[in-house]
């Protein structure tokens, strides 16, 4: 101990104040070794959380910029603001034919799904939903708010084998300010159905196998089987409950089904029928999407039974069934 310093006892221990002050120090420096590695661990952490979440290839789709940021293209009138009811910032069109758009990355237009979130103040509004391609074509997707006030999904999941160039949101509706917001472009994962069916003839039919039968595992064939399909598109406007008829087969004919995807607008309820009278399937009871791969099912009317789809009151429907005549 230095000269002039006094000396610090601790339960009849004398602690040398030079010796305590490099220990609190070496505390310090192990607390900030550890506190770096507990920010570097959050940093990795974070890292693998961003990467698992799936990119939104539109720029400022939320409109929480407060801005029109990442949107190049729109109409003098078009602005941004937080509406206090929706609890969330919106993109307010005042007027008929005003717009928005940006460019997208070129991604395939198979490869991708589009969400826009959006609101008439009238019932019956309209919203277009405009794709630009780098060929130069368009394709335009019109929804229809049945609602005034209340918020609903336009969803595209667009077929073209194109690279995608651009998009542009519209009101089509004169008298009805549209409000659009959650604006999603996100690459979905595709299934290809393989070329043709398989079916497989000489197998076992039996279990436990039979010494009879364990010879025939040797014989397992495999036959290729063409089908043709072909998609039928429907687009129904239904004002009250009731069948209406989507495809009629040819005489002597009867349907089979393979896939069937549709979109209706209202919570009433929508499904398919083989007749009249038939068993309802591929079901909704609330608006949105309805997706169901039948390969391998074989769901199938009867011979001359048209398919029809029913709604249980007021609502628009449409979409696809891909399916054959046997």
């Amino acid at each position: 101990m230095s000269e002039g310093w006094p000396d610090f006892w601790i339960r009849g221990k004398k602690i040398d104040l030079i010796d305590l002050v490099d220990t609190i120090n070496l505390i310090k420096q192990i607390n900030t070794i550890n506190t770096i590695n507990t920010i570097n661990t959050i940093d990795r952490i974070k890292v693998i959380h961003d990467a698992r979440i799936v990119p939104n290839f539109i720029q400022n789709g939320s409109f929480r910029t407060g801005d029109l940021s990442g949107w190049p293209a729109y109409s003098a009138n078009v602005y941004v603001e937080y509406d206090s009811n929706y609890r969330d910032y919106v993109c307010v069109f005042p007027n008929q034919y005003d717009y928005i758009g940006q460019y997208l990355p070129p991604l395939y237009g198979e490869e991708t799904r589009i969400k826009v979130r959006y609101r008439h103040e009238i019932d019956g509004g309209e919203i277009r939903i405009q794709l630009i391609y780098t060929d130069a074509t368009t394709e335009n997707y019109d929804f229809t708010a049945s609602s005034g006030g209340a918020w609903y999904d336009a969803i595209v999941e667009p077929t073209k084998k194109v690279p995608l160039a651009a998009i542009m949101i519209w009101n089509l509706t004169d008298g009805s300010e549209l409000r659009i917001t959650g604006c999603e472009m996100l690459r979905k994962q595709l299934v290809y159905q393989a070329e043709k069916d398989r079916t497989i003839t000489n197998f076992p039919s039996e279990y436990p196998l039979p010494s009879s039968q364990i010879s025939d595992l040797k014989n397992v064939a495999v036959t290729d089987v063409s089908k043709t399909c072909s998609p039928v598109s429907f687009d129904v406007s239904a004002s009250s409950s009731g069948n209406n008829a989507i495809w009629t087969p040819a005489s002597g004919k009867a349907i089979r089904l393979k896939l069937i995807q549709y979109e209706s607008d209202a919570d009433v309820e929508v499904g398919l029928r083989f007749g009249d009278s038939g068993s309802l399937f591929a079901r909704r009871v609330t608006a949105g999407v309805m997706a169901l791969n039948l390969i391998g099912c074989n769901i199938q009317g009867g011979t001359d039974e048209v398919l029809n789809l029913y709604t249980g009151g007021a609502v628009n429907v449409k979409g696809f069934v891909l399916g054959e005549e046997i």
